[in-house]
């Protein structure tokens, strides 16, 4: 059954346009019984605005444990595709899918630009090119193309297991290349932000401040999945 987006509570346009399944994707699923679109402008609103229609999406759908991880991925490849179609003829959208069975969720994003997506080693100092790393990191697979009509342009995917293998996500860093005490710090930070953002509803926090703990705790979320990296909190 299809849920598609509403527009009354998330930015963009909600669609119902089929997502434009990859053969990867296709031969795990050849239907994806339940998908979301949503059509967004090429500016940076844009990755607010389909990291909480990742979240939005994961809720209705009864997949609240892979919802961060998901919104994650979703924002990622939303910022490279606004990056890409910035760099054309302005007004170019982009689109984000959601698909998802009883063992996966798809991350699906289509723009018209035609520039090959890259993966490539971040030094700790690069202010990008690290979202690729990120999406490889908290992906069972990953991937990008170049669809056929209607949707033309290409799209970048990543496939996410809704019930790991394993009972918990090893981070991809390697213990000797840490600093422990800082890491300590920021996994204690970010469990502060995940405390708030769970208690949101009932100390009323206001939805800035509670749009900043997202970011401020996604951002963590990048420092901690990148490998071979020192974590200096200053």
């Amino acid at each position: 059954m299809n849920t598609p987006a509403t527009t009354s509570a998330i930015p963009g346009a909600a669609f119902i346009l089929p997502p434009p399944i990859p053969p990867a994707l296709a031969a795990i699923d050849e239907h994806w019984p339940r998908w979301a679109g949503l059509e967004l402008g090429p500016d940076p609103s844009a990755v607010r605005s389909a990291r909480a229609h990742a979240r939005e999406i994961l809720w209705a759908w009864g997949l609240p444990a892979v919802s961060d991880d998901i919104a994650l991925v979703a924002s990622e490849l939303t910022t490279n595709a606004v990056q890409s179609v910035q760099v054309g003829p302005g007004g170019l959208p982009v689109r984000l899918w959601l698909a998802a069975n009883s063992r996966y969720v798809a991350v699906i994003v289509w723009d018209l630009a035609t520039s090959t997506p890259c993966l490539r080693d971040a030094s700790s100092h690069d202010e990008s090119g690290r979202g690729l790393a990120i999406v490889a990191a908290l992906s069972a697979t990953w991937g990008w193309g170049f669809p056929s009509a209607p949707h033309l342009g290409k799209v970048v995917w990543a496939l996410l297991e809704i019930t790991p293998s394993e009972p918990t996500r090893e981070s991809p860093m390697r213990p000797e290349a840490l600093f422990p005490f800082e890491r300590t710090n920021l996994e204690k930070l970010r469990l502060a932000c995940q405390v708030i953002l769970d208690q949101a509803a009932e100390s009323f926090i206001s939805d800035s401040l509670e749009e900043e703990l997202y970011g401020l705790r996604d951002e963590i979320d990048r420092v901690l999945l990148l490998p071979d990296r020192p974590v200096v909190v200053v």
